[in-house]
């Protein structure tokens, strides 16, 4: 199963349009959290914080 979903919401990229998927950390200090990713990860690396509801 992947580490990531596409949310109704259909958040775009501000860098490249693309969409927008929720991933969550594997590595470092944010081990767990939920973040907005680009999904043409890895020519672009724009990330997001996912804001709490």
């Amino acid at each position: 199963m992947p580490s990531f979903s596409l949310d109704p919401t259909d958040k775009h990229c501000p860098k490249c349009s693309s969409n927008m998927v929720l991933k969550v950390a594997k590595k470092g200090k944010s081990v767990g959290n939920e973040f907005w990713g680009c999904s043409s990860f890895p020519k672009c690396r724009h990330i997001e914080q996912k804001i709490s509801e």
